[in-house]
């Protein structure tokens, strides 16, 4: 088996939920396969990766970048490594994913698994932003591989000390309109097999078998929890606020405008149905559904934190 390392890179000092899902599964699976993760601040990644790779022989290199000086440091992460998982932010998509593909290019990266979302449409500013990256990866001449992707039921872990603290689910949106979903453990196995292989298609489009609502979360979270969990449709701006205050300098205006933006898809029941196509690739994996993943994650809505094992 080819061992040429794989990259996984991050922009801030809590890397990504899907890059920590898939090392802590190649980690596990494919325990030959050389890693790197490098994220401006190893402080806290440190103890995360001892933690997911414990048990295994897999060793993971550390490495550190300064993403304000990309042209420094962005030569040493993609050195000697044949792929890359690129997830860009919302906050400077293109530019981000500008420098990165362009990096990646001078220093040998083969190919290139980016993470998009679902919609298409140009009107929809992340899908525009998406289908220009698009444009770079096809420029640059590296195979590559979109992801497109809806709604990851992580996101919901951002409202979890709120809703152990007896506050309701918060969003903008009718509580009954439907959305696809995916979890990161389902990416985690196909992520990994199409890093090591170095290919893939071009597009994928992931999500659950079925789509949920917001109702159907907060009615399970109650059966779990043993109290009621209620839902709050807020405004436009208070949703804005959420997004900048939970994200913080990950964010911005225009950027918390771009998530609304799939909301407002959401509300208006413009959402893409849900596919087969990851539970038909992942033949030996079974998807999780909304209510085992809400069981799986009780511990991060119940408070409590002394047991939860989970990013957040």
């Amino acid at each position: 088996m080819d061992t040429k390392t794989i990259v996984f890179t991050g922009a801030t000092a809590n890397f990504f939920k899907v890059g920590h899902t898939t090392i802590r599964y190649l980690a596990h699976n494919h325990g030959q396969q050389s890693i790197r993760l490098a994220i401006p601040d190893l402080s806290d990644a440190r103890h995360t990766i001892a933690k997911i790779t414990k048990g295994t022989n897999t060793h993971v290199e550390l490495l550190e970048w300064d993403p304000k000086q990309p042209e420094f440091t962005l030569p040493q992460v993609y050195n000697n490594c044949k792929s890359t998982l690129l997830v860009p932010p919302i906050h400077n998509r293109l530019a981000v994913s500008r420098m990165q593909i362009e990096a990646a290019k001078k220093n040998g990266i083969e190919y290139i698994v980016c993470l998009g979302v679902q919609h298409t449409d140009n009107n929809i500013q992340i899908a525009n932003d998406v289908n220009q990256v698009e444009e770079l990866l096809k420029s640059s001449g590296i195979r590559y591989t979109i992801l497109r992707l809806p709604m990851f039921l992580e996101n919901l872990l951002y409202q979890a000390t709120s809703i152990s603290k007896g506050k309701p689910l918060q969003f903008p949106c009718d509580p009954h309109a439907p959305f696809s979903y995916v979890a990161c453990d389902d990416l985690a196995p196909l992520i990994a097999q199409l890093l090591i292989q170095g290919e893939g298609p071009t597009h994928l489009y992931l999500t659950a078998t079925k789509s949920t609502t917001c109702f159907e979360i907060t009615k399970i979270l109650g059966e779990i929890l043993h109290r009621p969990v209620q839902f709050e449709r807020i405004s436009d701006d208070e949703f804005i606020q959420t997004i900048l205050r939970d994200t913080g300098s990950a964010s911005s205006i225009t950027a918390a405008n771009a998530v609304l933006d799939l909301w407002k898809c959401i509300d208006q029941r413009k959402e893409p149905e849900p596919s087969n196509e990851l539970r038909d690739l992942l033949k030996d994996h079974t998807l999780q559904t909304v209510k085992d993943w809400l069981e799986e994650h009780c511990c991060c809505f119940s408070g409590s934190s002394d047991t939860c094992c989970h990013p957040q």
